[in-house]
């Protein structure tokens, strides 16, 4: 009876070795495959927009170009706590609400067919201090900008219209001028930035309107530009 007990008991102690083995393993399976409800998910952050903006009045100033690049952050297990853009890229550039889900910065545009890359990182913090980043690479110099100004010009003289055309000028790969409204004047240089003609001398042609189509490497969808020619006396 006695060797009956020691075996007995021998063989709990080996049942109770084997059911804390058992919940280690158990737990450390929860806690690898996700289990493990207290563990922090990371915040994410995607970069959904870039874009160029200029302000345009009666003429086009290169050197006052926005840049603004919006972002997208959540945190699906807490809340987002700081936003933080910084640059990684050698540029000397003053960043706008860089706290923010939207950035802004000034970059003068530059008539360059090289590349400028500039690097923007944004780094995200949530509520339990768990980090994301996310970067872009924005190319400074793929941009272009086309613009005719009002001009005024004397009857019978001969008229000069300038396009202003600052930017990345080899995306163009054609540029055609015509007469939009009927008047019968001939245009001379026409697949030119600069167009000539010599404006009517009847008094009964207040204007001259002339469309500047333009034409990309790329393919995309052709543009007009309209410009309108006041004759004065």
């Amino acid at each position: 009876m006695i060797i009956r007990f020691l075996n007995t008991q021998k063989n709990i102690i080996k049942l109770k070795k084997l059911t804390k083995i058992y919940f280690l393993l158990l737990s450390l399976s929860l806690s690898g495959c996700g289990g493990n409800s207290s563990e922090n998910i990371p915040p994410t952050v995607d970069i959904l927009n870039v874009e160029f903006l200029h302000t345009v009045t009666d003429t086009v100033d290169p050197a006052n170009r926005i840049v603004v690049v919006e972002a997208d952050v959540d945190d699906i297990d807490g809340s987002v706590s700081d936003v933080n853009w910084s640059i990684l890229s050698s540029h000397q550039i003053d960043l706008i609400d860089s706290d923010t889900k939207v950035v802004r910065f000034n970059a003068p545009l530059i008539n360059s067919s090289e590349i400028d890359l500039f690097v923007l990182e944004i780094e995200v913090t949530d509520n339990q201090g768990s980090k994301t980043t996310n970067s872009v690479d924005i190319d400074l110099n793929d941009d272009l900008i086309i613009f005719v100004p009002l001009i005024s010009a004397k009857r019978g003289e001969e008229v000069e219209v300038n396009s202003l055309i600052f930017g990345r000028k080899n995306k163009i790969s054609g540029l055609n001028w015509t007469v939009s409204n009927g008047v019968e004047v001939t245009l001379l240089d026409a697949n030119t930035e600069t167009v000539t003609f010599l404006a009517p001398s009847s008094s009964t042609i207040s204007e001259v309107h002339l469309d500047l189509e333009v034409s990309y490497m790329d393919g995309s969808d052709n543009q007009i530009f309209k410009a309108f020619v006041i004759l004065l006396d």
